[in-house]
């Protein structure tokens, strides 16, 4: 319908005319109208949240309970009891501090990195031997994290981490961490950050294979990674991606700190036996690629660095023992 005003003024050089017109209401859909409104609600909701409580980014990470309820689906579908019965066929123990389950791993030799002729920093591929020891089943999470941080021996995540302080996330890896942060985590735990050749021997197994699971490729079944998720999932995920030693997500969901100083050319005169890592250097190693890695980079040889300062959202860690 279109409403037609003219106003006609009379003069010899002109006319003024004014037209006024007005959209047919039936070019609009009716989902766009109802979207509108509900975009109009949720921000008055927001608005009076954020005047009520003063606090800007509170009611903000209280909606994610909301926006996210399709990606706990996702989050959980991999999920299975943290109950040690799922590691019967394993040496295992509990933690009585944390709670959290550890695994053995016997003493013994493994062949370490990769012959890729690529002069990379997995390169030579070495013997070595290791004592034993064990490693934490799953990556530690925040319900655990916080345990430190309530008895005073754990500084809490940096304050970007949005998802330390929402329930949904209590059982997803602690993130947002430093490496003191994940070292003084193990402390408390009475544990330590695992070295490089432990870690990478517990992500192998016994068959010692490219992935924990075997020489297959990755695929969502198996492992987080490639931005499949967007985010860290839950620790206890991806029981058919597990190691042959038992640890899950020894790749795909964070990168895991280390004990070691990073240094690309370590392997060319890494000791047989029980090697510690670089006396000293800029950065610490991490293992195991994360939830946006690639796929070329998720095999348990890879290795990676960070500033021992810097957290991040794709970096957690597991702790070993004696």
């Amino acid at each position: 319908m279109i409403f037609r005003l003219a106003l006609n003024h009379k003069t010899s050089d002109n006319k003024l005319a004014l037209e006024f017109t007005s959209l047919a209401v039936s070019k609009v859909k009716r989902n766009q109208i109802f979207a509108l409104v509900l975009i109009f609600l949720l921000t008055i909701i927001v608005a009076a949240e954020i005047f009520e409580s003063g606090i800007v980014f509170k009611p903000i990470k209280r909606s994610w309970n909301t926006i996210i309820a399709g990606y706990r689906s996702i989050a959980t579908s991999q999920e299975f009891s943290l109950s040690e019965t799922n590691f019967s066929n394993l040496i295992s123990r509990k933690s009585d501090i944390d709670g959290m389950i550890q695994l053995y791993v016997p003493a013994g030799e493994f062949s370490m990195g990769q012959n890729d002729g690529r002069g990379s920093d997995h390169a030579p591929q070495h013997q070595v031997y290791l004592d034993d020891y064990w490693i934490d089943a799953f990556e530690v999470n925040n319900d655990q994290y916080r345990l430190c941080v309530e008895a005073g021996a754990c500084s809490a995540p940096e304050d970007i981490n949005w998802m330390f302080d929402l329930a949904l996330f209590d059982k997803h890896p602690v993130v947002y961490v430093t490496w003191y942060q994940a070292e003084e985590y193990c402390a408390w735990a009475e544990r330590r950050l695992p070295t490089e050749a432990e870690w990478e021997k517990a992500a192998q197994g016994p068959v010692q294979a490219k992935y924990p699971w075997g020489n297959d490729k990755p695929n969502s079944h198996l492992a987080n990674f490639g931005n499949g998720v967007g985010l860290p999932i839950t620790a206890a995920s991806y029981p058919d991606g597990a190691s042959g030693y038992g640890p899950l997500n020894m790749v795909g969901n964070v990168r895991e700190w280390v004990s070691d100083w990073y240094n690309p050319t370590y392997y060319q005169r890494s000791p047989f036996e029980n090697p510690s890592g670089a006396p000293q250097g800029a950065a610490r190693s991490l293992r195991g690629g994360g939830f946006s890695d690639p796929i070329d980079r998720l095999m348990v040889y890879n290795r990676f660095s960070h500033d021992p300062e810097s957290p991040g959202i794709n970096r957690g860690f597991r702790c070993a023992a004696d």
